[in-house]
């Protein structure tokens, strides 16, 4: 659509596409000329599928994959040398479930600004989708991060001893470095505020390097501290919370946490609805996330 409409006045771009829409399917085909545009830009991004390592099942494949390995004993052999006695792994089988949202373009709307309102009610619908996904994301990482871990608690806002005790908790079992911080917006003003200290000493020097790019902040990436990039996680569209305003994690890399397990990419379906009179538009798709690792996660909770 962007294509079309650098070549044309807006005159000749609202002809054209006020014929494509009273053609049979027209406004499938003017969804899909605006699918791409708002693939690229829109309200929200994913963070989920930065902490989970993502996995593309192939038609007909079941999501199947490795658990952790761990072993249990070790004895001594005849010749004096220590061996493993069993080593113990699993299999899981990760079930896949649909999300969707879905949004009417009203046609006494459409009358002012349909077009406007056809690319901004996608782009409403498709961040509501990925919300969607934070949450059932942030989910399983809450429930995984007590599986392993007792969680460390900061008293009043989050400090940065307690960042590194987390990062050093992550490394030790784990055996690799953790690689970010996981914190809801409203505690970034705790990371802002942290300043370099030495015993009773505190340095002007700030510990917290802010991010500058506005396409990595849109990706929920604020910054770096300690070597983790930190991620924030906003508040829902309505305002309602996707992670507890009072807990951080931190995790080690994404393929070392789990993986976001994809069946069904997102997809746009459009229809005419006559009963509630206006065109009613879907994204949807077949997702299901899994914690391989849970030691790889550590739970930061604030506490008065």
């Amino acid at each position: 659509m962007k294509k079309i409409a650098e070549n044309i006045s807006q005159r000749e771009l609202d002809s054209y596409l006020t014929e494509l829409g009273n053609q049979p399917g027209g406004l499938d085909k003017i969804a899909s000329l605006a699918l791409q545009p708002v693939m690229e830009d829109v309200l929200y991004e994913s963070k989920a599928r930065q902490i989970y390592a993502q996995k593309v099942l192939d038609p007909g494949e079941e999501a199947v994959l490795d658990g952790d390995v761990r072993v249990p004993a070790a004895a001594l052999s005849v010749e004096g040398l220590p061996y493993q006695i069993e080593a113990k792994s699993s299999r899981f089988r990760i079930d896949t479930s649909p999300l969707s949202a879905t949004a009417i373009v009203k046609w006494n709307e459409s009358n002012y600004r349909k077009f406007d309102m056809l690319d901004w009610t996608q782009a409403r619908a498709k961040s509501s989708l990925l919300e969607q996904e934070d949450t059932r994301a942030i989910s399983v990482l809450d429930f995984a991060s007590e599986l392993y871990h007792t969680p460390v608690v900061s008293s009043g806002r989050l400090f940065a001893d307690k960042i590194v005790e987390a990062q050093t908790m992550v490394a030790a079992s784990l055996r690799t470095a953790a690689t970010k911080l996981i914190i809801p917006t409203t505690m970034e003003k705790d990371l802002k505020v942290l300043k370099y200290s030495d015993g009773d000493s505190v340095f002007g020097q700030q510990v917290f390097a802010s991010e500058v790019n506005s396409e990595i902040i849109r990706k929920g990436v604020i910054g770096n501290i300690y070597g983790l990039e930190v991620i924030s996680i906003p508040k829902r569209q309505d305002g309602s919370d996707i992670i507890d305003p009072n807990t951080a994690y931190v995790v080690g890399p994404a393929e070392m946490v789990g993986a976001f397990v994809i069946r069904t990419e997102i997809t746009p379906r459009t229809q005419v609805d006559v009963r509630q009179e206006g065109d009613l538009i879907c994204f949807w798709e077949d997702i299901g996330i899994f914690c391989r690792y849970s030691k790889g996660i550590v739970k930061i909770t604030l506490q008065a």
